[in-house]
């Protein structure tokens, strides 16, 4: 909190610049919330009940498995970068090509592993074959969203919040 007072006392624009990037940061999250529900509805039309459910529980595994390619790496790189970006730049680059290391081997290490476990997992446990195409193609999404939390947190370390909203309307306007 201490440090949060003096940086606020140390930048004349410093509430202006959080008051913009707040605001930012919920457009960025309406957008995405408006996005995903018109994607579902329309997805749900078009699947039907079964193949919606299916998509559902492949959607499910995989944003879960998102979660063990990140383990905090994210908000370690913008704490590491924040921190040392202002004092120095060759140290702040050599935590991002450090953490960039670790999260490509974390991603492709989850995305390997729900490409060994689709077979498994559609056969045996689900007894669904259609299943196992669909984790398949999951799979190629969870190394590229985990690798794409990565980059956008450096749109928060430089303080750029609207770029975070205008990447998640491409997005939302691509699916």
């Amino acid at each position: 909190f201490r440090l949060f007072l003096s940086m606020a006392k140390k930048k004349p624009g410093f509430r202006s610049q959080i008051i913009e990037n707040s605001l930012w940061n919920m457009i960025g999250s309406l957008i995405n919330r408006l996005g995903g529900l018109i994607f579902m509805i329309i997805l749900s039309r078009a699947l039907l009940p079964e193949g919606f459910g299916i998509y559902s529980l492949a959607l499910s595994l995989s944003v879960f498995l998102i979660t063990f390619a990140d383990l905090g790496i994210n908000q370690t790189l913008i704490r590491h970068i924040s921190y040392e970006a202002g004092k120095n730049k060759t140290k702040a680059a050599a935590y991002f090509r450090y953490l960039l290391r670790i999260k490509i081997l974390l991603s492709f290490a989850v995305a390997l592993l729900l490409v060994a476990a689709s077979y498994p997992l559609s056969v045996y446990l689900f007894k669904n074959p259609e299943f196992f195409n669909l984790l398949l193609i999951l799979s190629i999404f969870v190394f590229f969203s985990a690798l794409e939390s990565f980059y956008e947190s450096l749109f928060y370390i430089e303080k750029n919040v609207k770029y975070v909203s205008f990447k998640e309307t491409f997005f939302q306007a691509a699916r």
